[in-house]
């Protein structure tokens, strides 16, 4: 699956942070790299809880990052 989202970075104390805001996904590290490579790990884990409950056509399309079908479900993600 490929998703386009907007990552935003920024300096917090000692800690670099990383957020997705269409998503909602936040993550952290001692540098900017870190902080990318920790919140593409968050990104991953979340849409595998999220397949393995069923919930995550339901979550994108909530987020609005998936394309509605005539049916108004997401179009096949997978």
């Amino acid at each position: 699956m490929k998703l386009k989202a907007t990552a935003e970075l920024w300096q917090k104390g000692n800690w670099c942070i990383a957020k997705l805001p269409e998503l909602d996904f936040v993550a952290q590290g001692k540098t900017i790299d870190e902080a990318k490579a920790n919140l593409v790990e968050v990104a991953h884990i979340q849409f595998a809880e999220m397949k393995e409950l069923g919930t995550l056509k339901e979550y994108l399309q909530d987020a609005g990052t998936c394309s509605k079908n005539e049916k108004g479900g997401c179009y096949d993600i997978y």
